[in-house]
């Protein structure tokens, strides 16, 4: 039985298109989430290879005050961005 399933969602794009859809409605929310944690707490964390980068600098990691809330902001429309690109390639997609 996985193996049809496995079969069908390599072989129909429907799974492909929802699959698509759910990986941008997780990591779209998560954006969101954390925009609207930022710009509660007017603090926000670098992560990623900036990080890195940051802590080989002696630079801190942590912004405070606007630009902690314009980061904040831009990751919330990023994540909007990410959902409104699931919804449409979920309906129009290849």
């Amino acid at each position: 039985m996985l193996y049809e399933v496995s079969l069908l969602a390599a072989t129909h794009t429907i799974w492909s298109r929802l699959g698509i859809f759910a990986f941008t409605l997780v990591f779209g929310a998560v954006f969101i989430l954390a925009g609207i944690q930022n710009i509660k707490t007017r603090t926000a964390e670098e992560s990623g290879k900036r990080r890195f980068v940051n802590s080989a600098l002696g630079v801190s990691n942590t912004y405070k005050g606007t630009k902690a809330v314009v980061q904040g902001y831009i990751r919330v429309v990023c994540g909007v961005g990410l959902i409104i690109f699931g919804i449409v390639f979920s309906l129009f997609g290849s």
